[in-house]
């Protein structure tokens, strides 16, 4: 798809955001292990130990298939990582969105109308863009088989049907828990409770 739309430039294009994406997951994932480790677990280790441990655990999985399976095994990790990416994120995506617009969660910080608005029209760009993903990946090879498994067409069918369910109610279920807020956002929340995007359940 890429080759199609920006020609022989794909090659690098796409190693370039490769590149991009796997550094910002791993630092994302460095800073996710630092709180878990030394705020829930309480163990303390040095910085460079640390990145060593997160970035190996990162690193060693796709090493491992790549020296075992070669190229056309990386590339079909690739694949893989790129449909699980694609259904975990709007799961993610939406609650961050509707805590930031919520102001129990927030207060005076919660996202403005304008930007709410600009932030769920890309959201739903993203979704729609890893439904694609999803389809052309999973659907797609199954359906150009001469004799389709049907058994498996009808798991996937149930399948996304669990999974629009639930993202359909992160999107509609009312933000209810408030959180105990500094003085510097703390504001009068129930005049804010009619806008919109506070929706989703007790989650803190």
């Amino acid at each position: 798809l890429l080759f199609r739309t920006v020609g022989a430039k794909a090659s690098t294009l796409w190693a370039i955001a490769l590149l991009a994406s796997g550094q910002s997951s791993t630092i994302t994932g460095t800073f996710a292990g630092q709180f878990v480790i030394e705020g829930f677990l309480q163990l303390s280790m040095p910085l460079w130990l640390r990145n060593l441990v997160s970035r190996a655990v990162a690193i060693i999985p796709s090493l491992v298939v790549t020296l075992i399976a070669g190229p056309s095994g990386a590339n079909q990790l690739i694949i893989v990582s790129t449909v699980m990416l694609a259904m975990h994120l709007p799961l993610a995506l939406v609650p961050l969105l509707k805590f930031t617009d919520s102001p129990l969660k927030m207060g005076n910080q919660r996202n403005s109308r304008l930007f709410s608005v600009i932030s769920w029209s890309l959201a739903m760009i993203v979704v729609a863009a890893n439904v694609t993903v999803v389809w052309d990946a999973s659907i797609t090879p199954l359906l150009n088989q001469k004799s389709p498994p049907i058994i498996l067409l009808a798991m996937w069918g149930l399948g996304s049907a669990a999974y629009l369910t639930l993202l359909a109610h992160l999107i509609l279920l009312p933000v209810r828990n408030a959180v105990p807020l500094p003085a510097c956002l703390a504001e009068d929340v129930q005049e804010g409770s009619g806008t919109g995007g506070q929706q989703i359940s007790g989650m803190e």
